[in-house]
């Protein structure tokens, strides 16, 4: 393995950090690109780690913002903040290094791992104790048998973390599996998706080769998966697959893989979109073989809910959100607090940050789907949460759940300016708050949020309760846009009003199933 491939991207995350530092401003990934000499697809998907990280790091001085069309901002208020940030991206170097060499050496004993970092074995321990820190919420620790370092825990929880650990930094570009010939594994993944005529890119291939090769490694070290007595539902999906491309003999025959381990690599495959949207599409007869899974049960469950208070949704309409959840629900049962997205950064959990009210409700209805079903994979509440919400944006606009924020444009603008004005207000934040903008005050006691204005005098000095008020120019800027977005968020977070449950809210008109049905249209 390239070990130093950990050490490279670190330096370059690095790198990206003193250039925004340095930049004060908003910055686009294609400079920053060319200023370190790598691609825009590198930078980009270093920027996505920079912002797990600093939101993992929990400071509220230290802050990556990434808006399309603006590029990327670092705000620091904080500067002994971003020291520390940065001695943690260093510190995770040796982290990642001590874990990887875990996975794949047989031998990695505490003389070793010292040896390997030239550090000494104190510090080792140190970081293995902070290693399992941040492991502890997946329920893996790593532990001492015969002076080897393990990794305890069970067993579909530690290689679905590996997966997460080794795609996130290679991504594909390099192959760190000295033990799997990576031509080879390609290839037979060619040869099954060709058998059962399944769409796949390059990039899907190779996530799928991370898998294998991960569960073949921990298979070769003595390490199998214990697929419990609910997994036989899952089963008949791949003696459906294999029925087609004669998949366990293939895979005992080139690596002596048995079964029940094919059994896992294929579930774990499914919970990637592209290859669940692919076999549904292209396969008449294969949403009958998921009937009876705690997948779909779970899957119809949740619709059931929403058709209590929309109606009953067309077969059209309710397959396209089945064709999206059902993977979500097979990710969530196979693994636990596991809340990486498929492209193996931490899912930018845009719900967290944006709909509290519609998180709460949400929290809400899976406790209840759990109480009245059993399902566990309903307590993956805080992946779940997410994937819903951005589910749910596909049909309606989400974030009238929220609260509603009034602005008053109070400007002097031409009629025309101040249209355009208004419409980029809300092509910036119309998707993500909940906006009632108004241009004239019926009342001077009306409830303004903000108020934003191109002038110090205006209709606006007549509030006779207090309001924010930003001073714009016609075309607002990006720090105008910052500043905006900053006070919005402080809006919907530091809220005093209680709002109705999600599925009980039929009195806002996009929940009546007449409206429903044409948001869907």
């Amino acid at each position: 393995m390239k070990i130093t491939a950990i050490e490279d991207s670190v330096s370059l995350e690095l790198k990206l950090l003193e250039l925004m530092k340095e930049k004060g401003d908003w910055i686009d990934a294609e400079e920053m690109a060319k200023t370190l000499g790598i691609s825009t697809k590198r930078t980009t998907s270093l920027i996505n780690s920079l912002l797990h990280e600093i939101r993992s790091f929990d400071s509220d001085n230290l802050n990556l913002k990434i808006l399309k069309g603006r590029g990327n901002l670092l705000e620091i208020k904080d500067a002994r903040d971003y020291r520390k940030f940065r001695q943690k991206l260093i510190e995770n170097i040796i982290i990642y290094k001590i874990l990887f060499s875990i996975a794949l050496n047989k031998d990695a004993n505490l003389e070793r791992l010292a040896m390997e970092n030239f550090v000494s074995e104190s510090l080792i321990k140190k970081r293995i104790a902070s290693a399992n820190q941040m492991m502890a919420k997946l329920g893996v620790k790593v532990v001492t048998r015969k002076k080897q370092y393990l990794f305890q825990g069970d067993e579909q929880q530690v290689r679905g973390m590996l997966n997460i650990l080794f795609w996130r930094l290679y991504r594909g570009d390099e192959w760190p599996f000295s033990g799997v010939n990576k031509e080879k594994i390609i290839h037979l993944i060619s040869q099954i998706s060709h058998e059962i005529d399944l769409q796949m890119n390059q990039f899907t291939a190779y996530q799928i080769a991370y898998m294998f090769a991960i569960n073949f490694s921990r298979y070769q070290r003595g390490f199998s998966v214990n697929l419990e007595e609910g997994w036989e539902k899952y089963r008949s999906i791949c003696e459906w697959i294999d029925e087609k491309t004669d998949i366990y003999a293939l895979f005992y025959k080139n690596y002596g893989f048995p079964k029940h381990e094919v059994d896992f690599l294929l579930i774990e495959a499914m919970t990637k979109s592209k290859i669940y949207n692919s076999l549904e599409h292209k396969t008449p007869d294969f949403w009958s073989i998921l009937e009876g899974t705690p997948a779909f049960e779970a899957t119809e469950r949740l619709v059931q809910k929403m058709e209590m208070h929309t109606g009953k949704l067309s077969e059209e309409k309710r397959r396209l959100f089945l064709r999206y959840i059902y993977p979500c629900h097979l990710h969530a049962d196979l693994f636990s607090n596991i809340i990486f997205s498929e492209s193996g950064h931490h899912a930018i959990n845009i719900s967290s940050y944006f709909f509290p009210v519609m998180r709460q409700s949400l929290k809400k209805l899976l406790a209840e789907l759990y109480q009245e079903s059993g399902l566990t994979l309903f307590l993956n509440e805080e992946y779940l949460i997410g994937e819903y919400i951005l589910a749910l944006s596909f049909f309606m606009p989400v974030q009238f759940q929220e609260k509603e924020i009034t602005l008053f444009i109070d400007t002097d603008l031409s009629e025309m300016l101040e249209k355009l004005l208004i419409r980029q207000i809300f092509n910036q934040f119309g998707h993500l708050y909940n906006l009632k903008i108004i241009t004239s005050l019926s009342e001077p006691e009306q409830n303004v949020d903000i108020v934003i204005s191109t002038s110090a005098m205006g209709e606006h000095s007549n509030l006779k309760k207090p309001a924010q008020l930003f001073l714009v120019h016609p075309f607002l800027t990006r720090r105008e846009i910052g500043d905006i977005e900053d006070y919005l968020h402080i809006l919907i977070t530091k809220k005093d009003e209680v709002y109705s449950s999600f599925f009980v809210a039929s009195h806002l008109p996009f929940f009546t199933p007449i409206s429903f049905l044409i948001v869907l249209s």
